[in-house]
């Protein structure tokens, strides 16, 4: 089964609980994986380094697909195994 998790937008509370519960959700399905779906412009690094910290502890593959932008702290996508970036994303770094 494959989740994808829309974060589009400002990164924040509520965004960590849905990729939070996504990642549980699939946790249960063998051979489940995860996918980010990421067009953000950053947000709270406090909650993005909480979503990295979640993904890289994660037994579930979570993988990053940046579909417009993904800049600062947007979801910290370095975490995921992979990154797929769209024809044309701004990607940006979030780690100094």
């Amino acid at each position: 089964m494959v989740y994808r998790v829309h974060t589009v937008g400002s990164i924040g509370p509520e965004l960590s609980e849905l990729m939070s519960t996504a990642l549980h959700s699939a946790a249960s399905q063998p051979g489940a994986v995860l996918i980010l779906d990421v067009a953000s412009t950053g947000g709270r690094v406090d909650i993005a380094q909480l979503m990295a910290d979640e993904i890289e502890a994660s037994l579930v593959p979570v993988y990053a697909m940046v579909t417009s932008r993904a800049l600062s702290a947007a979801m910290r996508a370095e975490s995921t195994r992979d990154i797929w970036p769209a024809p044309t994303p701004t990607v940006a770094p979030s780690r100094t």
